[in-house]
């Protein structure tokens, strides 16, 4: 780490601490209770385990809360607003009254590391991913900056025993206590039948009722390079496999732009679904999944349906970057090729992976059974019960 780096994190984490003791003066106003706080990805989007938990709050009908979300362009999102629920852009003095009056603040990422969280506060993070795959944290060697960032927090939602261990030793110094061990609340929508969530994410995205679909989701990476991936060759596969007619919809990660992608790119077999802002959904419609490291395979196996892998720089990211399991226990096939990857799939054996998901779900320790929205409403509501014990 060279020395104009670090002196920038000392620049940022003098700024935070500063802003901490100014905004300090917001301690006047009293919290309220049955106020929530809702903000996803830094205020990127209505997504992820906050906005599964708002619908479900939304569906109780008995004691009501106050929802405040906030939003980087909170104007694409003034539909949300009835007499219960107000959006606000992030970072405005609106923004910092109401995070520092909310009795509950949930977020899915990092925590804001400027804002001096009050004592009776109750910051619950979701995450945005399940299982335990790639390296986060302080065993990835990550920045002061976002170690204070990401750490501020009451609770953290776990997906399985094999997060809660890795997880605690990479934020609160092994103290287990912080972690509720309830599954990741968008994951419930697996539990039940989502036709009608496939219906309608086919209309929203003008799909055929009649195609298959595969779902092509790379992760983030430190070093941008070309996806090799190709996808011509992958349809042809897959109809000799499972037969029908195949499309893949390629999602990038938010953080990572594929070079190449536009030359790859094709209304008729290739369609970008990367600006689509629910990956649940994107799941639920399709067929198959083929990613490198992202936690999506965690989503994906909770559905049973095949997942592969195609990680053509395995080697290099278990180096540089690492991993909590090791490629070798996942569940899934994996491919550093096309070659490979098409001799994965026309070998591929339902029976034998989902005996390996069931085993994997084992080994980790699964939590998912579809109650984790219930869970956290359940929890908030035991907290305004036993409020003078917080």
């Amino acid at each position: 780490m060279n020395s104009l780096y670090k002196a920038k994190q000392l620049i940022l984490v003098l700024a935070a601490l500063v802003s901490r003791n100014f905004l300090k003066i917001f301690y006047v106003f009293s919290i309220e209770e049955k106020k929530i706080l809702f903000c996803s990805h830094q205020g990127n989007g209505y997504i992820c385990n906050p906005k599964y938990i708002y619908m479900y709050f939304k569906s109780k009908s008995e004691n009501k809360f106050k929802y405040v979300w906030v939003f980087n362009k909170p104007r694409e999102f003034l539909r949300m607003e009835d007499s219960e629920t107000i959006v606000l852009k992030i970072n405005s003095l609106k923004f910092f009254y109401h995070f520092l009056t909310a009795k509950f603040i949930i977020i899915n990422s990092s925590n804001f590391p400027y804002i001096p969280k009050r004592r009776k506060q109750i910051i619950i993070n979701t995450w945005h991913g399940g299982g335990a795959y790639k390296k986060i944290g302080q065993e990835n060697n990550i920045d002061m900056y976002k170690k204070i960032t990401i750490c501020d927090f009451s609770y953290m939602v776990s997906s399985c025993r094999k997060f809660t261990n890795v997880m605690s030793k990479a934020f609160t110094k092994n103290d287990e206590n912080k972690f509720l061990n309830i599954g990741m609340p968008r994951n419930d929508i697996f539990f039940r039948n989502y036709q009608d969530i496939i219906q309608r994410t086919l209309d929203k995205l003008q799909l055929s009722e009649s195609k298959k679909y595969i779902l092509c989701a790379p992760t983030w990476r430190l070093e941008q390079e070309d996806y090799d991936l190709n996808f011509q060759q992958l349809l042809e596969i897959c109809k000799r496999k499972f037969g029908g007619e195949w499309v893949v919809l390629f999602r990038s990660h938010k953080y990572h732009k594929i070079n190449t992608l536009k030359k790859l790119i094709n209304e008729e077999y290739v369609i970008d679904v990367s600006e689509y802002d629910d990956m649940q959904e994107l799941i639920c419609i399709s067929n198959i999944l083929i990613t490198d490291y992202s936690s999506c395979m965690w989503d994906m196996l909770l559905t049973r349906k095949p997942c592969f892998i195609y990680a053509q720089d395995i080697e290099r990211y278990t180096r540089c970057n690492g991993f909590y399991v090791p490629p070798s226990a996942w569940p899934f096939l994996i491919a550093k090729n096309n070659e490979e990857l098409e001799h994965n799939i026309m070998h591929f054996k339902d029976d034998i992976y989902r005996e390996k998901i069931k085993m994997h779900c084992k080994d980790l320790g699964c939590f998912e059974n579809g109650n984790a929205t219930k869970a956290i409403y359940d929890f908030l509501k035991e907290k305004l019960i036993n409020k003078g014990t917080n």
